[in-house]
C-alpha cells in the first residue's frame, strides 16, 4: 500500500491537467479505502483477540473442571472411609458398657476400641493430608468459578472430617477412661472399706451408750461403752482422714465420685459427735452412781469400824477389875486396835468424800448438783460417826498397873519351869484317868455296848425324824404358797390361752389367705420360670446369632479391607497415570507458552502486508489462505478435531515446517544445549534409579522396624501381664494379705514413660514403693524378683543381707520360700539371721583368728536328728541320686563365731 501511494505521488508529479486531477481523486479514494481497511482490520483483530480469550477461558474452565472431577471422588471416598472407621470404633466402644462386671470382656472391648480408634485416626490423617494437598492445588487453578466450587466442596469434606474427629476424640482416651474408672472404683472401695466398719462401730457404740441409760451398771459396762465410742471415733477419724487425702489427690471423675460420699462422711462425723455427747452424759451419770456407791461403801466401812470399837469398849464399861491379867491386856489391845482402825477409816472416808465433791463439780449442772447434795449428806453421817468415836473412852494403864504388870511377867517367867513339870504330871494323870474311864465303859461287856449303840442309833433317828418333820412343815407351807401361785398362773394361763386361741384362729385365717396367695404366687413363679427358660433359650439363640454376625462382619470386614487395598492400589495406579498425563500436559503447555514468546510470526505478518497490495487476488483465495493460516496456528496452540484435521492441507504443513526450519537457521540456536540436556537427563535418570532403590530399601527397613516394634510391644505386654499377676500373688503370700500392682504410665507407648510400682501393705493404703519403709521395700522388691524369676528364671542369684530390715516372721517366710518353692535356680544369700541361714543347704562362715580371715563350710543337715525316711514315690529322685547336691567338705579350722554367713541352695 505504501508503494502504491508512492507511485501515485510520482505519477501525479509527472502529469498535469485533467489526468492530474483524476489521479488526485484516485489517491484520495485509495487513502479512504486504506483507512477503512485499517479500521476493519483493527475490529477483526479485536474480535479475534476476544474470541481467543473466551476460548482460552473456556478451555481453562474445562481443564479445571476435569481436574476437579478427577479430584473430588477420591477425596470424598477418603473422607467417607474415615467416617466409617469412626462409626466402627463407636460401635466397638459399646462393648465396654455391655461387658458390665466381666473384666475380660471390658478389656477386650477396650483393646478393640483402641485398635479401631488408631485405624480411624490414621484414615482421618490420611484424608486431611490428601484434602490439604488438593486445596493447595485448587489455589493454582486459573478458573475462578471452578476454584470457588472446589474450595466449597473441599471445605465441606474438611467439616465432615472435623465432625468425625470430634466424635473420635473421646474414643482415643477409652483406655485412660477405663483406667480412671478402675482407679475411681479402687479409691471408692478403699474409702468404703474404712467407712463401712466405721458405721458398724458407730452402731455398736450407739448400743453400748444406750445401755448407760439403764440401772445397776458397773465399771465394766462403762469401760465397754467408752471402748466402743473410742473405737468408733478412731475408725471414723481414719475414714475421714482417708477421705480428705483422696479428695485432695482426686481430680476429674475420681473427684466427682468422691464428692458423692461427702454427705455420708459428714453424717458419720455428726453421728460420732452425738455419740460423744450421749456417752459423756451417760458416763457422768454412771460415774456419779458409782461414786455414790463407793462413798456409801466407805461410809459403811466406817460404821463397821465404829461398831467394832464400841464392842471392844464394852468390857471396860462393865469393869475389868475381876478379869484376869491376860484377858485385860487382850481387851486393851483390841480396844486400841479398833479405835485406831476406826480413826483411819474416818480419815480415809473424809478425804475420799472431799475429793469426790471436787470431782462432782466438774460434771454437768444437774448431775453435779445431785451428786454434791448426796455427798454432803454422807459427810454429815461421817461427822456423826466421828463424834461418836470421839465420845468413846479408850482404856489405858497407869504407872502402878504397868509396874505390877512387869512384876507379874517376871513371876510368870520364873514359874514357867514349874508349870512345865506340872503340865507333864497333869498329862500323866490324864492318861491314867482315860484308861480308868475305858475300863469303866467296858464293865457291861458286849451287850451294854450294843444297847448303847442302839440307843445312840435311835436317838439319831429321832433327831432325823424331828428334822424331817420340821422340813415337812416348811415344805407344806411352800406348797401352799406354790399352789396359790399355781392357781394364779393357771388363771393367767387360761386367759392367755383364750387370747392365744383367738390369735391362732386369726393366724389360721391369715394362713388360709396366705395359702391362696401362695398358690397364686407359686403359679406366677412357675410361669416366670418357664418364661425365664424361654428367655434364656432366646438369649442363647441371640448370642449365637450375635457371634455369627460378628464372625460374618469380621469376614466381611477382611474382604472389605482386601477390596479397599485393591481399590487403593488401582486408584494409586490411576492417579499415577493421571499424574503422568498432567505432567506431559504441563510440559506441552509450557512448550506452547515458550512458542508464543518466540518472534516467528513477524515474517507471516510481513508477507500478509505485502500480499494486501496484490489486487489481482480474489476474495475467495484470500479467505482460503486465512483459513489455512488459522488452522495452522490452532494446530500449534491446541489439539484439532478430526473434522479440522481433514481440512488441513499437508503441503501447507510441509511449507510451514520449511518456513520454521528457515526461521530456526536465521535465529542461530545453541544446539549444544540439547546435548547438555540429554547428558543431564541421563544422569538424572541414573540417579533416580539409585534413589528409588535406596527408597525401597528404606521402606523395607521401616516395615521391618515397625514389625519388630509391634513384636516387642506384644511380648512386653504378655510378660507384663504374667509378671503383674505373679507379683500380686507373691506379695499376698509373703505379706499374708497385702496387695501390689504394676501400672503403665503411658498405656499407648509403654516404653516412653516406664512403669509405676504401687504397693498396699496389710491394713494400710496404697503407696508408691519410694514411700515405703525399709522392710516394706524389701518385701516388695523380693516379690518383684520372684515374679520375674517365675516369668524368666535366672540360674544364679546373689543376695546381700536382704533380711536386714525384716522381722523374724518375714525372714522365715522368705527363707522357706527360697528353700521350698523356687525352682531351677541357685541362691547365694549373705545373712546374719539364723532363721535364714539355718535352712541353707550349705553354710560358709567367715571368721578371724590372729587378724587373719578364714572360712569354714558345714552342712546343716548333718546336725539334724535323723528320722526314718518317708515312703517315696517311684518317680521321685533320691537325695543321693545324680541330681542331688553334694556339699563341700568342711574346711579345717578352729571353731569360732561366724560373722557373716552365705547360704546357697539350688532347687531341683
Amino acid at each position: 500500500m505504501a508503494e502504491v501511494l508512492k507511485k501515485l505521488a510520482e505519477t501525479t508529479r509527472t502529469t498535469v491537467g485533467e489526468p492530474q486531477r483524476m489521479l488526485g481523486q484516485l489517491a484520495n479514494q485509495v487513502r479512504a479505502t486504506h483507512g477503512g481497511l485499517t479500521a476493519e482490520l483493527a475490529k477483526v483483530r479485536t474480535s479475534r483477540a476476544k474470541a481467543e480469550m473466551e476460548a482460552k477461558q473456556k478451555e481453562v474452565e474445562q481443564r479445571d473442571a476435569q481436574m476437579l472431577q478427577e479430584m473430588m471422588p477420591e477425596a470424598t471416598e477418603k473422607a467417607n472411609k474415615a467416617e466409617d472407621l469412626v462409626e466402627k470404633a463407636a460401635i466397638t466402644s459399646e462393648m465396654i458398657a455391655a461387658g458390665g462386671d466381666n473384666l475380660d470382656e471390658v478389656q477386650r472391648g477396650v483393646t478393640e476400641t483402641e485398635t479401631a480408634a488408631k485405624q480411624a485416626q490414621a484414615a482421618i490423617g490420611e484424608a486431611r493430608i490428601f484434602i490439604n494437598a488438593k486445596q493447595a492445588s485448587v489455589k493454582r487453578l486459573e478458573s475462578e468459578k471452578v476454584r470457588t466450587t472446589a474450595t466449597t466442596e473441599l471445605a465441606k469434606l474438611q467439616q465432615q472430617l472435623q465432625e468425625a474427629q470430634n466424635k473420635l476424640n473421646p474414643l482415643k482416651t477409652v483406655r485412660q477412661d477405663f483406667m480412671q474408672r478402675q482407679a475411681t472404683k479402687r479409691v471408692i472401695d478403699e474409702i468404703l472399706q474404712t467407712l463401712n466398719p466405721a458405721e458398724v462401730d458407730c452402731d455398736r457404740a450407739d448400743e453400748a451408750t444406750a445401755l448407760l441409760s439403764g440401772t445397776g451398771l458397773s465399771k465394766e459396762t462403762l469401760q465397754q461403752a467408752e471402748q466402743a465410742v473410742r473405737k468408733a471415733t478412731d475408725q471414723v477419724a481414719a475414714g475421714v482422714r482417708l477421705f480428705e487425702q483422696r479428695k485432695a489427690q482426686a481430680a476429674g471423675l475420681v473427684m466427682a465420685e468422691v464428692e458423692k460420699l461427702e454427705t455420708r462422711v459428714k453424717a458419720v462425723e455428726n453421728r460420732v459427735q452425738q455419740l460423744k455427747i450421749a456417752h459423756r452424759e451417760g458416763a457422768e451419770r454412771v460415774t456419779c452412781e458409782l461414786l455414790l456407791k463407793e462413798a456409801a461403801e466407805k461410809l459403811q466401812s466406817v460404821q463397821e469400824s465404829v461398831t467394832r470399837a464400841a464392842d471392844a469398849e464394852g468390857p471396860f464399861l462393865m469393869g475389868v477389875e475381876e478379869l484376869p491379867l491376860d484377858e485385860t491386856m487382850t481387851a486393851v489391845k483390841a480396844c486400841e486396835t479398833a479405835a485406831t482402825s476406826a480413826n483411819t477409816s474416818v480419815s480415809i472416808c473424809r478425804m475420799f468424800l472431799a475429793t469426790k465433791v471436787v470431782e462432782a463439780k466438774r460434771f454437768s449442772e444437774k448431775p453435779s448438783q445431785e451428786t454434791t447434795s448426796k455427798l454432803k449428806d454422807l459427810q454429815k453421817q461421817l461427822e456423826a460417826y466421828d463424834t461418836r468415836l470421839k465420845s468413846m473412852k479408850v482404856p489405858t494403864l497407869n504407872s502402878q498397873d504397868k509396874s505390877k504388870l512387869k512384876e507379874l511377867e517376871k513371876l510368870i517367867n520364873s514359874r514357867s519351869g514349874e508349870l512345865g513339870d506340872i503340865q507333864a504330871k497333869h498329862h500323866a494323870v490324864e492318861e491314867e484317868v482315860r484308861e480308868l474311864h475305858n475300863q469303866i465303859m467296858n464293865i457291861g461287856g458286849e451287850e451294854l455296848r450294843q444297847a448303847k449303840a442302839k440307843v445312840e442309833e435311835a436317838t439319831k433317828k429321832c433327831e432325823d425324824m424331828r428334822r424331817n418333820i420340821k422340813k415337812s412343815y416348811l415344805d407344806a407351807d411352800n406348797m401352799v404358797k406354790n399352789s396359790k401361785k399355781a392357781e394364779a398362773n393357771a388363771k393367767r394361763a387360761t386367759e392367755e390361752r383364750a387370747g392365744a386361741e383367738k390369735t391362732l384362729a386369726n393366724l389360721k385365717k391369715e394362713h388360709a389367705a396366705l395359702d391362696d396367695k401362695a398358690e397364686v404366687v407359686l403359679n406366677s413363679y412357675n410361669q416366670l420360670q418357664k418364661t425365664l427358660a424361654q428367655k434364656d433359650q432366646l438369649l442363647g439363640q441371640l448370642k449365637e446369632q450375635r457371634d455369627k454376625i460378628i464372625q460374618e462382619a469380621s469376614a466381611a470386614k477382611s474382604q472389605e479391607v482386601d477390596l479397599v487395598n485393591e481399590m487403593e492400589e488401582k486408584q494409586r495406579t490411576l492417579k499415577e497415570l493421571y499424574g503422568r498425563i498432567t505432567a506431559w500436559g504441563n510440559k506441552l503447555q509450557e512448550a506452547r507458552k515458550e512458542y508464543k514468546q518466540l518472534p516467528l510470526d513477524f515474517l507471516s505478518e510481513l508477507r500478509s502486508t505485502q500480499a494486501a497490495i496484490a489486487a489481482t487476488e480474489t476474495e475467495a483465495v484470500v479467505q482460503a489462505n486465512d483459513m489455512g493460516q488459522e488452522l495452522a496456528r490452532r494446530a500449534i496452540h491446541t489439539d484439532l478435531s478430526e473434522t479440522e484435521l481433514k481440512r488441513v492441507v499437508r503441503a501447507d504443513c510441509d511449507a510451514r515446517m520449511l518456513q520454521l526450519e528457515a526461521n530456526v537457521k536465521n535465529l542461530k540456536p545453541n544446539l549444544s544445549s540439547i546435548e547438555e540436556f540429554k547428558r543431564a537427563d541421563a544422569e538424572h535418570r541414573a540417579r533416580l534409579g539409585d534413589y528409588e532403590e535406596v527408597h525401597s530399601q528404606r521402606e523395607e527397613a521401616r516395615r521391618k522396624l515397625e514389625g519388630l516394634r509391634q513384636t516387642r510391644l506384644e511380648e512386653f505386654m504378655d510378660g507384663f501381664s504374667v509378671i503383674s499377676m505373679k507379683l500380686k500373688e507373691m506379695y499376698q503370700m509373703i505379706t499374708l494379705g497385702g496387695d501390689a500392682e504394676l501400672e503403665l504410665v503411658d498405656t499407648l507407648d509403654p516404653f516412653s514413660e516406664g512403669i509405676n510400682f504401687s504397693v498396699r501393705p496389710p491394713k494400710k493404703s496404697w503407696k508408691q514403693i519410694t514411700n515405703l519403709s525399709g522392710g516394706e521395700k524389701t518385701l516388695a522388691s523380693l516379690s518383684l524378683v520372684f515374679a520375674l524369676h517365675h516369668y524368666k528364671p535366672t540360674p544364679l542369684y546373689f543376695m546381700d543381707e536382704i533380711d536386714a530390715a525384716l522381722d523374724f516372721r518375714n525372714v522365715s517366710i522368705i527363707a522357706n520360700y527360697i528353700k521350698e518353692r523356687t525352682k531351677n535356680a541357685q541362691f547365694i544369700v549373705i545373712s546374719l539371721r539364723n532363721h535364714m541361714f539355718e535352712l541353707a543347704d550349705l553354710l560358709v562362715g567367715i571368721y578371724k583368728t590372729q587378724d587373719v580371715s578364714k572360712s569354714v563350710a558345714i552342712n546343716p543337715s548333718a546336725f539334724e536328728v535323723k528320722k526314718p525316711p518317708p515312703l517315696q514315690d517311684a518317680n521321685c529322685e533320691g537325695t543321693h541320686g545324680a541330681g542331688a547336691k553334694r556339699p563341700l567338705p568342711p574346711i579345717e579350722g578352729p571353731p569360732a563365731t561366724v560373722r557373716r554367713t552365705a547360704a546357697g541352695g539350688k532347687e531341683n
